[in-house]
């Protein structure tokens, strides 16, 4: 906690997010992922007031321990391939599935978050791939009619630290569409792949 930038800004050390996996639990994975500990900014006042958090299994790691296998980088030690197990993609499709609706109803107040989470979901149930939120929101920009575009862009350019202006209040109409249309189409993508597991 004394090196986690908080609260975050410009020109300070940047927010740490720690999640500590049992070697057990990645030797012989369930559904869903379990990890040991976390810490993220989001829970300094718990831990400030003496909580500490309990292992837990949950959709999103399953889908976090997909993305490090595929992404991460080794700062020492072995390779995300040698210690992180494969991820089916069912389980993963799954995993984006069960997260899908807890994402749409944090909408508000974490607009930009939302937007390039569905983005990076909605390329992955395409490609298979896990890739950063500002290359699966340049990804989605060309799928999206204009003005959906526009909003994922402007997601993009604040991730990325290009926008001037951040603020969503007064974007919520734009914003809802813009959500609804990637929800469509990753639900599409959903439905279509149970029906293909349906088959006999």
């Amino acid at each position: 906690m004394k090196i986690s930038g908080y609260p975050a800004a410009l020109d300070t050390p940047r927010p740490l997010e720690v999640i500590i996996f049992n070697e057990d639990d990645l030797a012989e994975p369930g559904y869903p992922a379990r990890s040991a500990f976390i810490y993220g900014e989001w829970l300094r006042k718990k831990f400030e007031a003496g909580e500490v958090p309990q292992p837990v299994a949950d959709p999103e790691l399953t889908v976090l321990l997909a993305q490090a296998r595929q992404n991460a980088k080794t700062l020492f030690g072995q390779e995300p391939t040698e210690i992180l197990p494969v991820i089916p993609a069912e389980d993963l499709r799954r995993a984006i599935g069960e997260a899908l609706p807890a994402l749409i109803n944090s909408l508000e107040g974490d607009e930009r978050n939302v937007l390039l989470t569905l983005a990076r979901m909605w390329l992955t149930l395409t490609t298979g791939q896990i890739v950063p939120k500002d290359v699966a929101a340049e990804w989605a920009i060309s799928r999206l009619p204009a003005e959906s575009s526009a909003t994922i862009a402007l997601a993009r350019a604040a991730y990325l630290g290009l926008a001037t202006n951040d603020d969503w209040t007064n974007q919520g109409a734009r914003t809802r569409q813009t959500v609804s249309q990637i929800h469509r189409s990753i639900s599409e993508i959903l439905e279509r792949d149970d029906l293909r597991d349906a088959v006999p």
